[in-house]
């Protein structure tokens, strides 16, 4: 009788086991395997003794630039991990925010700027950049100009961008020696929205209807890309 019950105690032992498993291990497992969301990382540019551009109407760059990024950040993080490199007005060096980027393992930089053209009759228009060689300069000396593994992936977020803003505005994509986003190894953009010395776009950028749309539009072309992309997370 001992012999038997010796012999079962095996048997025994994995049934106990395995009764266990869906309460335990089966759920640890299944959230291993579950897919993590898109990490976004939001740069408001300038900020601090940096104010950036101004406008004729005494917007600062910086504190519109923020303003945006939060907006766009409400949007987002419903879906998304979103972070941004500054959450109020102080100073940010350039290499605090590429580290931030590449040491974090957010999947998108998205850098927040606003406008500054000097020809007052443009309104309404939104540059979007991308790390491209362009030309040398002393700015971008060559080090900095080599294509990076991920500009095919920053053109892609760049032209869904511009699909969602051209709805409204005037949208303009490029590729520039731009030196933070040569140096970020993952998809990134650099977005100017409006013109802080065009007179219509000053106003403008001061009214919380103009941010939350623009805002809106931006996280559309961003939701975009994600979902169009096989080089990232889809949440």
């Amino acid at each position: 009788m001992r012999f038997e019950i010796y012999q079962n105690t095996p048997k025994l032992f994995l049934i106990l086991i395995f009764s266990f498993l869906p309460a335990c291990c089966l759920n640890a497992s299944a959230e291993n395997i579950k897919t993590k969301p898109t990490s976004i990382l939001i740069d408001p540019g300038h900020g601090g003794r940096d104010n950036g551009a101004k406008s004729i109407t005494g917007l600062k760059e910086k504190d519109f630039n923020l303003y945006m990024a939060f907006a766009l950040k409400n949007r987002l993080e419903k879906n998304f991990r979103v972070k941004l490199t500054r959450d109020s007005d102080y100073f940010t060096d350039n290499d605090s925010r590429v580290n931030k980027a590449n040491t974090e393992s957010y999947q998108l930089f998205i850098s927040i700027h606003s406008g500054s053209l000097f020809t007052q009759n443009i309104s309404e228009n939104i540059f979007i950049g991308y790390f491209d060689t362009g030309t040398k300069t002393r700015e971008a000396p060559e080090i900095f100009l080599t294509q990076n593994s991920h500009t095919n992936q920053s053109i892609s977020l760049a032209n869904s961008l511009s699909e969602t803003l051209k709805k409204r505005y005037k949208t303009i994509v490029s590729g520039a020696p731009f030196i933070n986003l040569g140096y970020i190894n993952r998809p990134a953009v650099i977005i100017e929205i409006g013109n802080l010395n065009s007179p219509h776009d000053s106003v403008s950028m001061k009214n919380p209807e103009y941010i939350e749309n623009t805002a809106e539009m931006i996280a559309a072309g961003i939701k975009n890309y994600i979902r169009t992309s096989s080089g990232i997370n889809h949440n």
